[in-house]
């Protein structure tokens, strides 16, 4: 009897410790919720990248892409977080100049699709390859370069294990 009344005392203070947990973390995404809604997406991502770190002379390409990228993906995220499906100049801006430097990395993957089409057959490695060449394109490219290799393997065209 003892035994179950202690348990009983442990489930109870485990719940109430979850139960307080559960408030805080309601309480800061109603902060974060009234901090979005208040500032535009405009406002929170516009931000000029000229900041302590890219004025660095050591800064690297690769490191304002990633920042891009970052960029990107959070207003895209905000803005279905938000419920609003108009995007932005920023988020347009950034798009644009991300597709621009990958357009070359599209043309391969368009080129590689050409080639084993002509072949009829890819290995499990050119798969590979493949695959990782299209996860470096912008997402709606990847979309569909993606969707043109189902479409020729269902089809037949292109023989191999996805």
């Amino acid at each position: 009897m003892k035994i179950l009344t202690t348990l009983v005392l442990v489930q109870t203070g485990i719940l109430s410790l979850l139960f307080v947990k559960i408030v805080n973390i309601e309480e800061k995404v109603s902060v974060v919720e009234q901090v979005a809604q208040s500032r535009p997406v405009s406002d929170i991502f516009s931000a000029p990248l000229t900041d302590r770190y890219s004025r660095d002379s050591h800064a690297n390409s690769n490191e304002l892409q990633l920042r891009n990228i970052i960029r990107e993906e959070l207003a895209a995220h905000l803005i279905v977080m938000t419920g609003s499906d108009n995007q932005d100049d920023s988020t347009i801006a950034v798009e644009s100049t991300y597709t621009a430097e990958n357009q070359d990395q599209l043309n391969l993957v368009a080129q590689k699709l050409d080639y084993f089409e002509s072949v009829g057959s890819i290995s499990e490695m050119e798969m590979q390859n493949i695959q990782t060449d299209i996860a470096k394109l912008h997402k709606a490219d990847q979309g569909r370069m993606l969707n043109r290799l189902m479409r020729t393997m269902n089809a037949g065209d292109i023989k191999g294990r996805l």
